[in-house]
């Protein structure tokens, strides 16, 4: 059975990016602070969350998204920048020592068959 793995390693400059722009996309209110950066959760329930720094040293907050929402992030964020995903192939998160990695896993016996 021939298929096809690939990883797209997001980088942590990659992943913020990604996730500022798919909350500005989808209308979700970030405040207006410094992300001084995020944990990444094995959970689905809570994918990642940023953290955030206002000028008030007492005030810190964290916002949480779920693997659904880090995953459109992703994908969008490859859309923008041009790097091609195959449409039927299955992606998913994993963990990677310098981030986040998008994997596409293709079945190329399986992938002309809904073709008629």
């Amino acid at each position: 059975m021939a298929r096809e793995i690939r990883k797209i390693i997001f980088d942590q400059q990659d992943l913020l990016e990604s996730m500022i722009n798919y909350a500005q996309r989808v209308d979700y209110v970030l405040p207006r602070a410094r992300i001084t950066g995020f944990d990444i959760h094995e959970d689905s329930e809570a994918g990642i969350s940023l953290r955030f720094k206002f000028d008030d040293p007492s005030v810190t907050t964290n916002i949480s998204f779920n693997q659904d929402q880090i995953g459109a992030a992703l994908i969008m964020h490859c859309k923008n920048k041009r790097i091609l995903l195959p449409r039927n192939a299955n992606k998913s998160l994993v963990t990677h020592e310098e981030g986040l990695a998008l994997q596409v896993a293709i079945d190329w016996n399986k992938f002309g068959e809904n073709k008629k």
